[in-house]
């Protein structure tokens, strides 16, 4: 199809409903506006992240009354599960200041995003 391999989106739809399902038992939701929902232990390709925001908020857990601004998604090989443990502290840390959640929240551009995400990180992940 136009937009590239169908096997592809198909392992993706599958990577997201991982994710959701894993959210779902054990909520990654933290009350700074903070959510980090993955899909370990898959075999084959990298350690992947994917950083959204959302500036209006979302509600991630529909009884909660804290608005998820951020969402970083990741897909974590059986390979790396060490690392992803120091990465998700080291994100943790970083973001549950809040200002550095606001500085991320200013970008207006994946550039400036990926910017901000870098610099924020740089001490806290290694």
């Amino acid at each position: 199809d136009e937009f590239g391999d169908e096997k592809a989106w198909d392992y993706l739809d599958k990577l997201i409903e991982t994710g959701i399902q894993r959210d779902v038992t054990w909520s990654t939701s933290f009350n700074n506006g903070l959510a980090m929902p993955h899909a370990r232990e898959i075999e084959g390709g990298g350690l992947t992240l994917a950083l959204g925001i959302n500036r209006k908020g979302i509600r991630w857990i529909p009884e909660d009354r804290t608005l998820t601004h951020i969402v970083v998604f990741s897909v974590i090989p059986t390979a790396a599960s060490v690392f992803y443990q120091r990465l998700l502290a080291g994100i943790s840390e970083t973001f549950g200041k809040k200002s550095e959640r606001d500085k991320l929240m200013a970008a207006k551009t994946p550039d400036e995003l990926w910017a901000c995400l870098v610099k924020a990180t740089r001490n806290t992940i290694k």
